[in-house]
């Protein structure tokens, strides 16, 4: 209290120390007078040690415990620690915590801070990097062995979205890996991440929007190939044998669409508008570089591939390339290159065109391809154009 004003938030903390201080005594003395009789068996050959402590950490706070613990000579084990089902002196419901932390947040260190901020307990980060270690295994364990169940209806919509990033990595995991460093190594590795969802059903002239909570999620450090196989199970998972319709959201990567074409054979394939944008930014940066993204060309241009003008944006920058010799060869014929890749499915061009044209853009030498490609699948531009029947 301070000048008669009650201090809420102290007293809140306060009692809440308070409870968990006393619950953490609780389970102290019921583990002192009540052992399962299964914790004190001993097989042959074990050396039976009486009353060996352990500090165990649970959501309530630390406290100690005092149980039977045999040898063998090779291996020892305390059997109560595996009634209770602890892991390093950590108890599920605290291990649920830990392995949730560790999973949401940006970093071990991060993952420790907001345990305390949330539940008062102090776990070091690499407690929480242990436990992600121990847990993580069982988990793509499951991942790949869980079944298939029937969706309770059929769905309309399975979008499936996939992309690569790097992200940081030990020294033991980088060795004989290429990177950007100035030696040529490496400091990450490549985790692809997928995930799948529906959308709700289509207001007339309103963009889709996605099912709350309808959204699942994938990692893997696999090849290409083999991560293409894991996002196809998920779909299937998710009801895409029922689905009405399949769509397959990527930034026009090469090895996005391979994977689709793989994989997802019947799909719409969409290239994300964003990163459509992103190349019409860059083109007008080039030709207009006094001019603001926000504004001038670049606003202009961004609004043609909303209302799929796209062959009237190819043939305008395709003029201007035209006038500026030194730049349509050292930069600008490789970024009309790359437009043509993005714009491939707004034109609504086959897929076996969008990827040929995806993987001339692998090549720095790139040259443009033939427009005589047969049309085969169906192929849209943007995710807020795709009207289900």
């Amino acid at each position: 209290m301070d000048s008669g004003v009650l201090d809420m938030a102290a007293i809140e903390e306060g009692l809440l120390c308070a409870l968990m201080q006393d619950g953490c005594q609780i389970l102290e003395t019921f583990f002192r007078h009540h052992i399962p009789a299964c914790s004190q068996e001993r097989k042959a050959g074990e050396r039976h040690y009486r009353k060996r402590h352990l500090q165990v950490h649970s959501v309530l706070g630390k406290f100690s415990l005092w149980r039977d613990y045999f040898h063998d000579g090779k291996r020892g084990r305390a059997p109560l620690d595996e009634h209770l089902g602890l892991k390093d002196g950590v108890t599920p419901g605290l291990q649920k915590l830990m392995s949730r932390a560790g999973a949401m947040s940006g970093s071990f260190k991060l993952a420790s801070d907001d345990l305390k901020a949330y539940s008062r307990l102090n776990v070091s980060d690499r407690s929480i990097q242990r436990m992600s270690g121990a847990i993580g295994p069982k988990i793509h364990t499951w991942l790949q062995q869980r079944g298939t169940p029937e969706p309770e209806q059929a769905v309309d919509v399975l979008y499936v979205s996939y992309d690569a990033t790097g992200g940081p990595a030990a020294k033991c995991e980088t060795q004989g890996r290429k990177g950007k460093q100035s030696d040529g190594s490496s400091k990450s590795r490549e985790v692809k991440l997928g995930c799948v969802f529906t959308q709700t059903k289509l207001i007339e002239d309103e963009l889709p929007e996605r099912d709350p909570d309808s959204t699942t999620y994938i990692a893997s450090f696999d090849q290409a190939a083999d991560f293409g196989g894991l996002i196809r199970k998920e779909a299937m998972i998710r009801g895409m044998a029922r689905a009405n319709k399949t769509v397959v959201l990527g930034d026009g990567a090469a090895w996005i669409w391979e994977v689709a074409r793989v994989n997802f054979p019947s799909a719409v394939c969409i290239l994300d508008l964003y990163h459509a944008f992103e190349h019409v930014n860059q083109i007008a940066m080039l030709l207009f570089p006094e001019q603001s993204p926000e504004a001038g060309n670049a606003k202009k241009w961004r609004k043609w591939l909303t209302e799929d003008k796209i062959d009237h944006f190819i043939k305008t920058v395709t003029k201007l390339a035209d006038t500026n010799a030194e730049k349509k060869t050292d930069v600008l014929r490789p970024s009309i290159i790359l437009l043509k890749i993005v714009t491939a499915c707004f034109m609504q061009l086959s897929r076996k065109k969008a990827i040929l044209l995806a993987q001339a853009l692998s090549r720095q030498d790139a040259k443009p391809l033939s427009e005589n490609v047969p049309s085969s699948r169906e192929c849209s531009g943007t995710s807020r154009a795709l009207k289900t029947s």
